[in-house]
Parts: structure tokens; C-alpha cells; sequence
């Protein structure tokens, strides 16, 4: 049996990294292989922690804990050593990736939302594959790496799960969150960790919105009560904003408490548009659940972005980098990022509300479109490259 070693973020956590690592590392047990959860906590970790967990299907994944995000060369190549594994596989951003060439084949599954710089590919010069999640990324890429070294991986959905419901279900939906019926709902859902996502930026223009359309709410699904350097005090800045009874959020803590993917399901269902205003995305999950729910979204004109969003529903016109160009300092690869114009967000949320007859047909078509990242038809592709990797070995 095949010993995968996937290093990224506990399959526990409920973070991007941990949800698709969960999603990926389960699906690949129950394909057969043995998978071990290399997941770094960020911090120090707990004497002696391990954790076995069972898919649906009854096959364990073993969850162990590494230094920092990813662990070092001695944790890493212990683990190879004490657990007999096969291939290595990390999902994290490259400039995390701190555990050196390992002994195994290694396969690097990278975010790339912004060009690539030079420092950026140098991170990854010891994979012996580099799988962007994106066609963007693999274009990217494409100008540091040869092509026989790439590999194009999208992230899957569960279509199951990730579905559209009927006006009356919708409505059953809003009175169980809480959420007015009488309401047209813009959803996000994301980190509040840093500038990249531009959540205020978006509550500025949603105040321009309300100006001409009073009768909307903001949903964020995130963080609402931030901390500076790194996160943002989101209800704050809306009473500031003079739009804190237009503006809701979850009522508990996401960090202690997070939903379920049902649940998280249930908001994606119940809301009339998604909208995600970032910088760039290395893939954006959020999105595409949301589409699978048959909700149209509206994104920046950026990255992964594009190809997710374009003809079948709104994408925001950026700035021209003769104006500004945000080269954030918390993301240490000296990338080049897109900044989305507010004034085109507000038209583009404008026709969202506006145009009913349009928003209808993408909510159509953006179902469609998410069903070829259903999880069966992505998994294959992990398949095909790990038992390559494997004869590689030989």
C-alpha cells in the first residue's frame, strides 16, 4: 500500500488548507492509500499528540503535529523515516515551506494568485513536481519551471452537499439564520487575516450601494471582531461607516466554533449573490461553494478568479498599475497584486441587484460550470500523479 505523507494544515482545522486537505487526504484513504496528516499548528505543540480519524467509509487518516506551519527537515524526514512513507505532498504557500528537499519525491500543491517572482520559485526549486491549483498558476509557473515538472489541480467541490435549494427552501434558510426574507443578501465568506481579501474596502462601496438600495445586507462569514496588526474589527468599522444594521455576521466564534459544511452550505444557498473583491486568489473555495449552490458571484478581474467567474457572472475591472499596485509586505515573495476598482464593484453589485432576468441565468450556469470540479471528476488527476511519482522512484 502506497504511504502518502500530506503535509499542510490539520485535516482538524477548519481553514482553507485544513478543509481541502481534509477533503483530499480522506478521499485518497478511501481510494486506498495510506494517508498520514502532517499538520502544522503554527505554534508549539501538544507532548505526544496524534490522532486517528475515520472517512465515512471507515479508513484512517492519521493526524501528527509539526513545528510552525509546516515543520522541519528532522520532523519531516522522521516522520518519512518512522511511518515508511512514499511520496510527500505539501498544500501550503511556498514561502512556508521550510522542511528542505525530503527523501521522498516531493509534490509541491501551490495558491499562486499574483505573477510569480523569482523569489517566489525559488522556494520550490527542490520539488520534483509543482501542482498549481489554477490554469492561471500553471501559466505562471510555466515561466520558471519546464513543463514536465508542472501539473494543473484544481480544487473539487461536493456538489452533493454544495446545491441549490428552492425559493421556499431559501426563505426557510433566512428565518433560521435569522437573516430578513425581505432583504437582497450580498454573502462573503473569508479570512479576516490581512489586507489581500479588501473587506473594508468592500463595506465602503456596499455603503455607496445602500445609498441608492436600502433594502440589502452584508453578510460576512468571517471574523468579525479582529485585532490589529492582522486582522480587522469589522462591526466596528461598520457603525463607524454609519451601516451597522445592514451589516451581519456569524453570532459565535469562528475560531472556537466553527459551522459545518452543511451549514456553511445553507448561507451559500440562502443569499441572492456572493462577492469576493481580493486582491488575487490562489483558487478561492468560497467561490466556487457558492456557485456549486447555484448563487452567481461577483469577483475581481484577477488570478484564478477569471477563469471561475467569467461568463456566468461579474468580474470587477482593476486599476491600471500606473495608479497602484499593492505589493503587500506580510506575503514575503515581493508579488505584484491587482487592486480592484470600487467604482466598477458598485456597478457590478448595481446590475447584480438591478438586472433580476441576468442574475438568474448565471445562477443556472454558474451550477453547471462548478460541476466539472465536482470531487470525483478531480480526484483522478491526484491518482494519475502520485502512482507516476511512485514508478519514478524505481
Amino acid at each position: 500500500m502506497t504511504r502518502i505523507g500530506w503535509i499542510s494544515a490539520p485535516i482538524t482545522a477548519t481553514t482553507g488548507y485544513g478543509v481541502v486537505s481534509r477533503d483530499i487526504c480522506f478521499r485518497l484513504a478511501d481510494m486506498g492509500y495510506e494517508v498520514v496528516n502532517i499538520g502544522g499548528r503554527g505554534a508549539s505543540v501538544v507532548w505526544g499528540e496524534k490522532t486517528e480519524i475515520l472517512t465515512e467509509q471507515g479508513n484512517r487518516v492519521l493526524v501528527l503535529p509539526a513545528w510552525g506551519q509546516t515543520g522541519d527537515k528532522a520532523t519531516v524526514d522522521y516522520y518519512t523515516e518512522r511511518y515508511k512513507l512514499d511520496v510527500i505532498i505539501s498544500l501550503f504557500d511556498a514561502f512556508v515551506l521550510n522542511f528542505g528537499k525530503p527523501r521522498k519525491k516531493w509534490i509541491a500543491y501551490i495558491p499562486v494568485d499574483a505573477p510569480v517572482t523569482r523569489k517566489w520559485a525559488n522556494y520550490l526549486v527542490s520539488s520534483d513536481y509543482v501542482v498549481a491549483m489554477s490554469n492561471y498558476g500553471f501559466r505562471e509557473l510555466l515561466n520558471h519551471f519546464p513543463f514536465f515538472m508542472l501539473r494543473e489541480i484544481p480544487h473539487g467541490v461536493d456538489t452533493k452537499v454544495f446545491r441549490p435549494r428552492t425559493f421556499e427552501e431559501k426563505m426557510e434558510l433566512r428565518a433560521k439564520w435569522g437573516i430578513p426574507r425581505d432583504k437582497f443578501v450580498f454573502l462573503f465568506v473569508g479570512a479576516n487575516m490581512g489586507e489581500r481579501k479588501c473587506i473594508p474596502q468592500l463595506m465602503i462601496v456596499f455603503k455607496k450601494f445602500l445609498a441608492k438600495h436600502d433594502d440589502a445586507i452584508l453578510y460576512l462569514h468571517t471574523t468579525l471582531r479582529g485585532v490589529a496588526p492582522n486582522s480587522y474589527d469589522l462591526m466596528e468599522f461598520a457603525d463607524e461607516l454609519g451601516i451597522g444594521d445592514h451589516v451581519m455576521g456569524p453570532k459565535f466564534n469562528l475560531t472556537l466554533d466553527s459551522l459545518e459544511t452543511e451549514q456553511l452550505a445553507e448561507l451559500y444557498a440562502m443569499a441572492d449573490v456572493g462577492v469576493w473583491p481580493s486582491f488575487g486568489e490562489g483558487f478561492n473555495m468560497p467561490l466556487l461553494e457558492c456557485m456549486a449552490c447555484g448563487t452567481p458571484v461577483i469577483a475581481t478581474y484577477s488570478s484564478s478568479m477569471i477563469e471561475l467567474v467569467r461568463g456566468h457572472g461579474w468580474l470587477v475591472d482593476t486599476i491600471s498599475e500606473d495608479e497602484w499596485v499593492d505589493v503587500p509586505v506580510w506575503i514575503p515573495l515581493l508579488a505584484r497584486y491587482a487592486v480592484p476598482s470600487l467604482k466598477d464593484l458598485l456597478a457590478r453589485m448595481e446590475e447584480a441587484y438591478e438586472n433580476h432576468e441576468l442574475r438568474q441565468a448565471y445562477a443556472l450556469a454558474t451550477r453547471d460550470f462548478a460541476l466539472n470540479y465536482d470531487w470525483g471528476k478531480v480526484m483522478p488527476k491526484w491518482d494519475a500523479l502520485i502512482q507516476e511519482a511512485m514508478k519514478e522512484q524505481f
